[in-house]
Parts: C-alpha cells; sequence; structure tokens
C-alpha cells in the first residue's frame, strides 16, 4: 500500500502509513458494521481436482515471461494471467495478534469442520479463483516474539508454505504460488508486525538504528543511505539484508520437508490424516519481490543511488535463484521509488546483469482511488480528496506494453463499501469515489485516448473494481491483486478498513468476492464457485 509521498512536491499525504495508523487505531474503537452478521458455516466438501490439461495454475511447474509482454508455464507454455491476493501478514498472524493461539493458526482440518485461521484464508481465496498469494517474508526481530533470528523467519514461511502445501494436496484448495516480499520500506503502525529489518516501529518510538530515519508528517522508512550501502552492511544481529536474501532463497531452492502432527504445539497439527511430514516445493514460489514500496527518500541523486542497487541486489538474486523464478521489483512507480526525479521506467527496468539480461521479469504498479491514472500536472477539483499523492503509475503501465514487459497491478484498492456518502472521509482521510472516469485523455488522463467510467464507490465498490479489471487486462495486465485480504468473521489484523477487501469491515465483500471470481473464471475459462459465504 502506498505510504509515502514525495515531500518535494506535495505537502499531504494521504495513502501512506500515518493513515494506516490512523484507521487501524480507529478501526480498533470503531463496531463493525456487520458485526450482527452470523458467523458463516463451514464447508466440508472437497474441491474438484485441478484441471491438468491444460493446467492454468503452472502445478509443478515455474512460471516465466512469454517474450511478448505475458506470463506463461515454462514445460507448457500454458499462458499464465491470474487474480491474486495481498496477505502480507499471514505467516505471522500468531506474532502478530496474541490472541490468536498458535494451535488455532497451524491447524488443518482436512474435513472442513474446523478449519485453521490460515486454512480459512487460504480456502476463500481459492474459491474466489485466486492464484498468487502475496506476503511479506521478512519480520523485525522482537523479544516479545517467537522471532529472535533468521531461522525463525525461515521457520515462518515454511509452515505457512506448508499449510497450502497440504490443503492442495488433499484437493481443499486450487494449486496457489507465492509472490515474495524481501523486505518493506515502511515501519509499522503499534500492534502491527515490522516486515523489515530494520525500523521497529512506531509503538517503540525507537529509531536508533541507523537506517531508519523518521521525517515530519511521513512515517518511519528506510533512509537514503540503506540503498547505497546499508543493505550490505550486517546492522541486525546475523547480518544484512543481502545475506538475509541469499539465505531464504538459498532455502528455497530445495524441496524443504517439514514435520507434521510432530507432537510439537505450535507446529502444524492435521486432522483427518495420518500425514507425517509435507514437502514444500520449489514451483511454489511465483516471484522475489527485491521490496515493497522501495523509494529513495533523497532530495537528489535518488536515480542513481536506486539504480546501484537494483542492478547489485536484483542480479544477486538471479545468481542465488538456481530455478527460473520470476524477480519483481515492488515499486509503485518509477516517479515514487525515485522521489520524483524520474518519470522513465528505463532507468529502472533496462538495467542489465552482467549476463546481459534484464534486471527484473515482472514490473509492478501500485495504485488506489484512480490515482494511477492522473497526471501531476493535471488541475482538477477536490485535488485534495484523493489525488495529493499522483505517482504517475500510466507512465509505468504504458511503458511495460511498450515493451513487452510483463506487469501487475500488485496493489488495487477503492475507498468505500461501507455506506460511505461521497462527501464522507473514510478514517483514513481518504474519499469513496462519485461517479468518476479513468480518463484517456492526453492531458488530463493517462493518454491511451480510451475512457473507462468508474462508479461511485460509497455503498459498493463492485462495478468500478469490474471496469478497473476489464481495463488493466486490456493494457496487457499479467495479474491483478487487490490489496488486503481478509476472509471470515473474525479480526485477523489482515485488513484494511477503508480500501481493503473483507466482510468485518465492508459490507460489500459478497459484490468484490463476485467480481474478482468472474475475472478468474474468465482467464482461465474455468469452473469456479465463486460463493463468497462459503468461508
Amino acid at each position: 500500500m502506498i505510504k509515502s509521498s514525495n515531500r518535494q512536491h506535495t505537502s499531504r499525504w494521504l495513502s501512506g502509513a500515518i493513515g494506516l495508523w490512523v484507521y487501524l487505531m480507529l478501526g480498533a474503537c470503531t463496531p463493525s458494521p456487520s458485526a450482527q452478521l452470523a458467523a458463516p458455516t463451514p464447508v466440508s466438501t472437497a474441491l474438484p481436482s485441478p484441471t491438468r490439461t491444460p493446467d492454468p495454475f503452472c502445478q509443478d511447474d515455474f512460471v516465466v515471461a512469454d517474450g511478448n509482454g505475458g506470463l506463461m508455464c515454462q514445460t507448457t507454455g500454458v499462458p499464465y494471467r491470474f487474480i491474486g491476493i495481498n496477505a502480507r501478514e499471514l505467516a505471522y498472524l500468531g506474532d502478530q495478534n496474541p490472541a490468536l493461539a498458535k494451535l488455532e493458526v497451524y491447524r488443518v482440518d482436512l474435513t472442513g469442520a474446523s478449519p485453521g485461521i490460515i486454512q480459512r484464508q487460504l480456502e476463500a481465496a481459492s474459491r474466489m479463483g485466486v492464484k498468487v498469494v502475496r506476503i511479506f517474508a521478512p519480520r523485525f526481530y522482537d523479544a516479545n516474539s517467537d522471532i529472535h533470528m533468521l531461522h525463525d523467519i525461515l521457520r515462518a514461511n515454511d509452515k505457512l508454505l506448508a499449510v497450502s502445501s497440504l490443503l492442495e494436496e488433499h484437493q481443499r484448495i486450487q494449486p496457489l504460488k507465492y509472490l515474495i516480499v524481501l523486505t518493506d520500506f515502511y515501519a509499522a503502525a503499534p500492534g502491527f508486525n515490522v516486515y523489515n529489518l530494520h525500523c521497529p516501529g512506531y509503538a517503540e518510538h525507537d529509531f536508533s538504528d541507523p537506517f531508519c530515519v523518521a521525517q515530519e508528517s511521513q512515517p518511519p522508512h528506510l533512509e537514503p543511505d540503506w540503498f547505497s550501502q546499508g543493505y550490505a552492511q550486517p546492522t541486525f544481529g546475523e547480518g544484512s539484508y543481502r545475506q538475509y536474501v541469499e539465505t531464504l532463497i538459498r532455502h528455497y531452492n530445495e524441496v524443504v520437508t517439514l514435520p507434521v502432527n510432530n507432537g510439537d504445539w505450535q507446529g502444524i497439527q492435521v486432522i483427518g490424516s495420518l500425514a507425517e511430514k509435507v514437502q514444500i516445493n520449489p514451483e511454489q514460489i511465483f516471484a522475489w519481490e527485491m521490496g515493497n514500496e522501495l523509494q529513495v527518500d533523497a532530495p537528489e541523486q535518488a536515480v542513481a543511488i536506486m539504480q546501484g542497487f537494483v542492478q547489485d541486489m536484483a542480479c544477486f538474486i538471479r545468481e542465488v535463484d538456481r530455478h527460473p523464478r520470476l524477480v519483481a521489483s515492488g515499486f509503485v512507480s518509477t516517479f515514487h521509488a525515485t522521489n520524483g526525479q524520474s518519470r522513465d521506467p528505463a532507468q529502472l527496468y533496462d538495467l542489465r546483469c552482467a549476463n546481459g539480461r534484464a534486471v527484473f521479469d515482472l514490473g509492478t504498479i501500485h495504485g488506489y482511488n484512480n490515482q494511477w491514472s492522473i497526471p501531476r500536472a493535471a488541475s482538477l477539483p477536490n485535488y485534495e480528496r484523493n489525488f495529493g499523492d499522483r505517482l504517475e503509475q500510466y507512465v509505468d503501465y504504458q511503458w511495460f506494453a511498450a515493451r513487452r514487459l510483463p506487469f501487475v497491478m500488485e496493489e488495487l484498492g477503492f475507498t468505500g463499501g461501507n455506506h460511505l456518502h461521497a462527501e464522507e472521509a473514510c478514517m483514513d482521510g481518504t474519499y469513496p469515489l462519485a461517479d468518476d472516469v479513468w480518463s484517456g485523455d492526453s492531458t488530463h488522463g493517462d493518454g491511451s485516448g480510451r475512457d473507462t467510467s468508474l462508479s461511485q464507490t460509497g455503498i459498493t465498490r463492485g462495478p468500478a473494481v469490474a471496469a478497473a479489471l476489464d481495463r488493466f487486462f486490456e493494457l496487457g495486465a499479467s495479474g491483478v491483486m487487490p490489496w488486503a485480504f481478509q476472509a471470515g468473521p473474525d479480526d485477523i489484523k489482515m485488513h484494511d478498513a477503508c480500501r481493503g477487501l473483507d466482510p468485518l469491515y465492508h459490507t460489500d465483500w459478497n459484490d468484490l468476492f463476485l467480481v474478482y471470481c468472474e475475472k478468474a473464471r474468465q482467464l482461465d475459462g474455468r469452473q469456479l464457485e465463486c460463493d463468497p459465504r462459503a468461508q
């Protein structure tokens, strides 16, 4: 999610981590709009066997670029387009929320009578047609949690991927792949995990880490020196970010075997099977992402600094990985990543490794509330409502299409779905859309020459999301991933109370679920339940 703005160009920071902190803190005190809804009935019927010929899931196969701007299964050449989800916290639910017992988090009930917390999320996502799950791999070391060393980070990710493997093996879910985010640019709001190796977060008020900086009107985040030298220096316990990335990738170069039902109360307990172990295969990793919304927040030289970091780390990932797994940027946009100092994606995406290969296989954009299509120079009514932080994502998606580089709309969200009026702000300060237009105008829009109507989003975001999905896939996106997916009646702290996809803080869960599911069905031509009530 976009959590910082360019301080040279705007004084209003609307879509950021401070907003995240505000609405989460307020959300904790605000009754859920769906608090009176009855808990859904567990579903015990297994899914049908995954389609084998052709296989749209690339099961037991890697996803690679097809050379024509899309993705495909490496072995079969079957096109790979997808609906994904953002489930940032999924590997660390037990640490993030002490009220969630480890036994509940990691239980796998193959009968469906009493599914564990992770199981419920993955099964709901699978029913929605999801093929890719985006998670954040690291967590700040914390004496008050189970994360005390690098081994604990590996174990947390292992357990999540093992639960997914078990559910897939027993046909509880369709095959899922994981987009692994290797770090986060931001610190975290109180009560939430920190998904980098610095910046302990707001709650501790400790920014003594030399590579974490707190500035007025912005959240704590990685400072510019981290991108020029800090990422390679042993500044956190066991080593550097670079060493941690190497360890993680080498770990998943091999088939990882994890015990289950072994009496470890913090481990995986399986109901309905006598299995003693489960395997995690290298093919489960869809892509490595260098970091979430990384930005060199420097007044000058941001382009050169980011170029050096990208070229070193992306090429290093390729060197360490023995498999053809994708390397993704994780950028909001080129403009954002370079602190407003570049509008040319070629400056980051056309960099080359020593063997001549491009640094990235997969471009990314993040955008909310039609922000992605509006030039900074465009004069708009209500400028300060939702578009004070315009990051020119349209420049990137047009460049990706022209250069035939696969790309994903990695974070998509609209404010609303909670009965807000057009002039009523959500708790993060953003507003639902009134009837709006994704403009194709050369001056006031993305220059595509094609306008797309976006319906109001206060009551339901379904029509706006459906229109955005159609348009992004028309523009050549390989995948679209809604922000902040949280299924079920319990708050497991994966939500975004303003722009997320959940039934707890939003009343349009059913609408959005069906829209995303229908698009997944169209992309693959496969049968799906599309039952939002089955959680």
